[in-house]
C-alpha cells in the first residue's frame, strides 16, 4: 500500500525539497559560512609571509652543441639544441654546486636574528630533541653567528683569565659538552694561567663543536635552498621559470641572483676543461678580497703539443733541405723516369743482339760498328755466290779467299756484337743501380714530406685548439654561456603567501558550497517534524490541514477574542472530514502536551456550534478560553470521573447531540485508552520540534485503541521559504 507521499497527487518535487531545506537551515548555513570565511581570513593575516622572486632563463645553442670534428671550407656549423639539452640545463641550475655557491656567500651576508616567543620555545624543543639524540644534528644557538663565536673564543683577555666567562659563554650557547665543563672545573679550582694546556684543549673542543655546527648548518641550508627553489619548463619554449620562496623580500631576490651566479659559474665548469683558482688577498686595512682566475689546463697542454710538433716540423724541414742540397736540388721523379726510358732502351738492343746471334738478321740495329760488318759480310756473301756462278770448282783460289774473308768478316761481327753485349748488360746493370738508388731517396724524401705534412697537420690542428680553448677561456672568465638570463630576479612588492585575494575567493567558492552541504546535511540527518511532507513520509498517514505559525503578542493570551482564522480553517476542514465519514464522535490528542490537539477540538466544536449544531466538548482539562460565550456547546467534564462513567456519560452525550468531540490527554502518557471512547480520531502533531519516534509511537498507540483514524492535523507548520518567494517555487 502506497503512503500517502507517494501518491501521485501528492509528490514533492526534488527542487523545491532543496530550496525548503536550505531556508529552514539557514541559519546553520550562514554561521558555517561565517565560521568558514572568518577561518579563511584569520590565517590569511596570522600566517607569516613570504615572498617569490622569479627569473627567466633562456637556453640557446652554444659551443657546447657544436659537432665533433672538423669541417671541410665549404660547410657551414649547424647547431642544434634538443629538449634534453633544456631538462639538463634546469638540472644543473637545482645542483649542488649551483646551491652551495649560493649558499656559502649567504653565510657571510645574512646575519641570523634571535628567536623569541612561540619560535624560541620551538628551538628550544629542537634542542631538547638533539641532546636525547631524537632528532639529528648538534644543538642549535638562539641566532648566534659562528664567526663572531670565533672572535670571541681568540680574545686573550677574556680566554686566559676569565673562567667565569667561559661558563656563561657556553650556556650562553646551548651547548653542553661535558668535557668542557669538567675542564672549567679543575680551571676554576687550579686557577687559568696554570692550565695552559688544558686551556689548549678546552679551545680545541669548542672550535670542534662550532665546526661540527657550522657543517651542520651549511648542508641543512643547502637542503632547504634545494626544496624552496623551483625550476620549470615553459612549455614549447627553451625558457627555465625560476622562483624562490622567503619571508624577506630582499633576501629572496638576492637569494635568486645567487643561485643564478652560481648555475653561470657551474655551467662553464661542465663545457669547459679549466677551473677558477681562488686566490684571496687582504689590503692594508686588513680587509680580505677573492681574486678569482680561470686557469685553463686544457689550454696549456694544447700549447705543449702544439710546439712540440713546431719543433718536430722544424726538424724535418732541416732534413728535407739537406737532402735538396745533398742531390743538388734534382727532380727525383725526371730522374727515374729518364733511368727508366734508357733502361728499356738497353735491354731493347741486348734483345736485338739475342736476335742476331740466333740468326735473324731482320732486326734494326742502331750500332754502327755491327752495322758496318753486317753489311760487309753481306756484300762477301753475294759476291762467293756470283764466284761459285762463274767457277764451277768449288775450291778456286777466289772462292777459297772469299769464304775465308766471310768466315773472318762473321768472327769480326760476332766478336763486335758480343763487345757491344757486354757494353749494354754493364750499361742495364748501371742504370738498374741508378734506378734503385732513385727509388730509396724516392721513398726517404716522400717519408720526410710525409712526416711534414703529419707534423704541419697535427701543427695546425693543436693550434686551432689553442685559439678555441683561448677563446673559451675569454668566454669563462666573463661568464658568457649557452644559457642567457632573461629576467633578472626583483625585490617582489606582493607576498605570494598568503594570498589574500585567493583566500577570499576560496573562502566564497568552498563556503558557499560548504555552507549548502551543511544545510543539506542537516535537512537530511532531521529526525523532528516540521513539514508536512515529515508527517506523510514518516508517520504513513495523511494531513488533513496544516496550521501555520501565526503571530503572538506577549504576555496576552492569543484566544482571548476567539480562535484565530488559521486555526476555524483547519477545524473547517477537519469537520468537512468528519461529516464524509457520516460519524458523530470524535477523538482528537496529540503525542504529548502543548502540540495543540485542546485547542483544535475546541475550535472544532465552535465551528460546528457555529453552523447550528449542538456540541458536547468532553475535556479532562478545565474550559477553554477558546470558545468563550459560545452558544450550543455543552462542556462535559471527565476529570475524576470513572473510566466507565466516562464511556457511559459519553455515550448518552453522543445519542442527544449532533457532535461529541473528546479533547484526550497526551499518547505518550497512556491517554491512548480514550480513542476507544469516539468513533474516530484525529492525530495532531506540532511542527515545532517532535521527534519522529515520539509521533510515531503516539500514532501506534492511537491506532491500536481507536476505532479509525480520521487523519493529521499539522500545527506550529514552520514556513521556510518566504511567501513572495514560495510562489515562485
Amino acid at each position: 500500500m502506497n503512503s500517502p507521499a507517494n501518491l501521485p497527487g501528492r509528490r514533492t518535487d526534488t527542487a523545491r525539497r532543496v530550496v525548503r531545506a536550505l531556508f529552514q537551515w539557514r541559519y546553520s548555513a550562514l554561521i558555517f559560512f561565517v565560521c568558514f570565511f572568518s577561518f579563511l581570513m584569520t590565517l590569511a593575516y596570522i600566517l607569516p609571509e613570504s615572498f617569490t622572486a622569479k627569473a627567466n632563463v633562456f637556453v640557446k645553442a652554444g659551443r657546447e652543441n657544436a659537432p665533433e670534428g672538423s669541417l671541410a671550407s665549404t660547410e657551414s656549423i649547424r647547431l642544434t639544441l634538443t629538449p634534453e639539452d633544456v631538462i639538463s640545463e634546469s638540472m644543473i641550475m637545482l645542483s649542488r654546486p649551483s646551491l652551495e655557491y649560493a649558499v656559502d656567500i649567504l653565510e657571510k651576508e645574512m646575519r641570523p636574528v634571535p628567536k623569541d616567543g612561540i619560535s624560541k620555545s620551538y628551538l628550544n624543543f629542537q634542542n631538547w630533541c638533539r641532546s636525547r639524540r631524537l632528532l639529528p644534528g648538534p644543538l642549535y644557538t638562539n641566532g648566534k653567528i659562528p664567526e663572531k663565536f670565533g672572535d670571541e673564543v681568540y680574545s686573550d683577555e677574556k680566554f686566559r683569565y676569565d673562567s667565569n666567562w667561559w661558563k656563561e659563554w657556553l650556556l650562553e650557547r646551548e651547548m653542553p659538552l661535558p668535557q668542557a665543563q669538567i675542564l672549567i672545573a679543575d680551571l676554576e679550582g687550579n686557577g687559568l694561567k696554570e692550565n695552559q694546556t688544558k686551556i689548549e684543549d678546552l679551545k680545541e673542543k669548542v672550535s670542534q663543536l662550532l665546526d661540527k655546527e657550522r657543517l651542520f648548518r651549511h648542508e641543512q641550508l643547502i637542503q632547504k635552498l634545494g626544496n624552496k627553489l623551483t625550476a620549470e619548463i615553459e612549455p614549447a619554449t627553451r625558457v627555465i621559470n625560476l622562483a624562490y620562496e622567503h619571508p624577506s623580500p630582499k633576501w629572496a631576490k638576492r637569494t635568486l641572483e645567487l643561485v643564478l651566479e652560481g648555475y653561470i659559474e657551474h655551467h662553464s665548469n661542465m663545457h669547459s676543461l679549466g677551473k677558477w683558482d681562488k686566490k684571496i688577498v687582504k689590503d692594508v686595512n686588513g680587509k680580505e678580497t677573492t681574486i678569482r682566475t680561470y686557469v685553463n689546463s686544457a689550454n696549456t697542454f694544447f700549447q705543449e703539443e702544439a710546439d712540440k710538433h713546431s719543433k718536430a716540423l722544424d726538424d724535418v724541414q732541416k732534413e728535407i733541405t739537406k737532402f735538396h742540397l745533398s742531390h743538388k736540388g734534382g727532380d727525383l721523379d725526371s730522374q727515374r723516369s729518364i733511368l727508366t726510358q734508357e733502361l728499356i732502351q738497353n735491354e731493347q738492343a741486348l734483345r736485338s743482339l739475342q736476335g742476331l746471334k740466333d740468326g735473324s738478321e731482320q732486326l734494326a740495329l742502331e750500332s754502327p760498328e755491327i752495322a758496318v760488318h753486317q753489311q760487309k759480310l753481306l756484300n762477301l756473301k753475294l759476291e762467293l755466290i756470283e764466284k761459285d756462278a762463274i767457277y764451277a770448282n768449288k775450291d778456286h783460289p777466289e772462292i777459297a779467299k772469299l769464304e775465308k774473308q766471310i768466315k773472318n768478316t762473321e768472327e769480326a761481327l760476332k766478336e763486335q756484337i758480343e763487345q757491344k753485349r757486354t757494353v749494354l748488360q754493364n750499361r742495364v746493370d748501371s742504370l738498374d743501380i741508378e734506378l734503385r738508388n732513385v727509388e730509396v731517396d724516392r721513398t726517404t724524401l716522400e717519408n720526410l714530406v710525409r712526416t711534414h705534412d703529419s707534423h704541419l697537420a697535427s701543427f695546425k690542428r693543436y693550434l686551432a685548439k689553442v685559439e678555441e680553448e683561448t677563446i673559451k677561456s675569454a668566454m669563462n672568465e666573463a661568464q658568457i654561456t649557452s644559457a642567457k638570463v632573461l629576467e633578472w630576479p626583483a625585490v617582489p612588492n606582493k607576498p605570494s603567501f598568503p594570498n589574500r585575494f585567493v583566500m577570499v575567493l576560496l573562502g566564497i567558492l568552498l563556503g558557499i558550497p560548504g555552507a549548502i552541504s551543511v544545510a543539506l546535511m542537516r535537512a537530511y540527518m532531521h529526525s523532528r517534524i516540521a513539514t508536512v511532507e515529515d508527517v506523510e513520509e514518516v508517520l504513513g498517514v495523511s494531513v488533513l490541514s496544516s496550521i501555520p505559525r501565526f503571530k503572538r503578542i506577549p504576555f496576552r493570551n492569543p484566544f482571548k477574542n476567539g480562535a484565530p482564522p488559521v486555526v476555524l480553517n483547519a477545524a473547517r476542514l477537519a469537520l468537512a472530514a468528519l461529516d464524509n465519514e457520516g460519524r458523530r464522535s470524535i477523538h482528537i490528542a496529540a503525542s504529548t502536551r502543548g502540540e495543540g490537539s485542546g485547542t483544535l477540538a475546541a475550535a472544532l466544536s465552535l465551528e460546528a456550534s457555529n453552523d447550528g449544531r449542538s456540541v458536547v466538548f468532553a475535556t479532562l482539562d478545565g474550559f477553554p478560553s477558546i470558545l468563550g460565550n459560545a452558544e450550543n456547546i455543552e462542556i462535559l467534564q471527565l476529570a475524576g470521573v470513572p473510566m466507565d462513567a466516562q464511556r457511559e456519560a459519553i455515550k448518552a452525550a453522543a445519542e442527544e447531540n449532533d457532535l461529541l468531540v473528546l479533547s484526550g490527554p497526551g499518547l505518550a502518557g497512556g491517554g491512548a485508552s480514550y480513542a476507544s471512547l469516539a468513533e474516530v480520531s484525529l492525530f495532531v502533531v506540532s511542527g515545532t520540534g517532535v521527534h519522529f519516534d515520539v509521533a510515531r509511537r503516539g500514532l501506534e498507540q492511537l491506532r491500536r485503541y481507536g476505532k479509525v483514524v480520521l487523519g493529521a492535523v499539522l500545527t506550529q507548520r514552520r514556513n521556510p521559504i518566504p511567501r513572495f518567494l514560495y510562489r515562485f517555487i
